[in-house]
């Protein structure tokens, strides 16, 4: 993805990100862990987890707020859409079919791209 890419408005990156608007955390920990995890905090990394920073704002779950954060970006649907790439085992297609379940939401279009968990940790 280059520079100009969607991923690159930063209301478009607010509105999707894990500690953002379209993520409902408490949905996640049902759906894709069985309800056997807690809202760590600002996003899907652990605070003993390496890269974790508290200096990462955290917003709280709002569909309407996503989607207007996504009409600000000033793209189209069909320029928010974009494809995720999920293991076949573990977590992995419980949390890609919730994701795409949330983006839809607001109205984006995830496609699932499913690899081997081999080939997943390769990535």
């Amino acid at each position: 993805m280059t520079q100009s890419g969607h991923f690159c408005r930063i209301h478009f990156w607010h509105a999707i990100c894990f500690n953002n608007n379209a993520i409902n955390k408490d949905e996640y920990i049902q759906l894709v862990w069985k309800g056997q995890a807690y809202p760590g905090g600002k996003t899907l990394i652990s605070d003993y987890e390496e890269g974790y920073t508290d200096a990462i704002p955290s917003y709280d779950y709002d569909i309407q707020k996503a989607k207007e954060l996504i009409a600000r970006s000033g793209l189209s649907q069909q320029e928010t859409s974009f494809e995720l790439t999920v293991p076949t085992s573990g977590y992995g297609p419980a949390f890609g079919a919730a994701f795409q379940e949330s983006m839809k939401a607001v109205g984006i279009n995830v496609t699932l791209k499913q690899v081997e968990a081999l080939c997943w940790e390769g990535l």
